[in-house]
């Protein structure tokens, strides 16, 4: 497995299959929101998906600091087209790990058995207690995250979460599509 090294300010994917930024959010009242919404009990079901209607022309107005945080995620990854941003909360305690998957429009998968990937998966990591393991697998990359990381690759890759040995990791996923997926929630503030 090879280690990523830290991003150019190229868009994600156009010439690495993974990339990866430190220090994205710079707003420090922000990123403690971000870190808070591990305790939300709107975010605690693990099947729920919230949307948020964005184009590539300006930024909308967000409705709540998850957001806020993808306006931040598009400007970072700049994507060749959107239609919107696909987002939702993890967090995984020792013991838990995530099996090898792809992310896709899960309704219409289970529907039709059509597969639809977003653009991009992206995952960031908010500032939080330590935590041993979790490293993320992409493709034949491993990375270990840190505090206020982001990680993006092409939506299509295969990816999961190694067993976390001590403490809990918290990850917020946002993924950027060119379309709008079939099964969504929108988040009520």
């Amino acid at each position: 497995m090879s280690t990523v090294t830290k991003a150019s300010t190229t868009r994600a994917g156009t010439r690495r299959l993974l990339s990866l930024w430190e220090g994205v959010v710079q707003d420090q009242a922000l990123l403690q929101k971000l870190i808070a919404l591990h305790e939300d009990y709107r975010l605690i079901d693990r099947s729920t998906f919230y949307w948020y209607a964005r184009g590539l022309k300006g930024p909308a107005k967000p409705s709540n600091p998850l957001e806020e945080l993808a306006e931040i995620v598009i400007e970072t990854v700049r994507p060749e087209a959107l239609a919107g941003v696909e987002y939702w909360t993890n967090t995984l305690e020792t013991g838990e790990s995530m099996h090898m998957h792809q992310d896709k429009d899960e309704k219409l998968y289970w529907s039709r058995k059509e597969l639809a990937h977003p653009l991009y998966s992206t995952v960031f990591y908010p500032g939080q207690v330590p935590f041993e393991g979790g490293e993320i697998a992409v493709a034949a990359n491993r990375v270990q995250p840190g505090p206020n990381q982001l990680i993006a690759f092409r939506g299509s890759l295969p990816h999961g979460v190694g067993k976390v040995r001590s403490g809990a990791r918290h990850s917020i996923a946002l993924n950027l599509w060119d379309r709008t997926p079939s099964a969504y929630k929108a988040f009520e503030v």
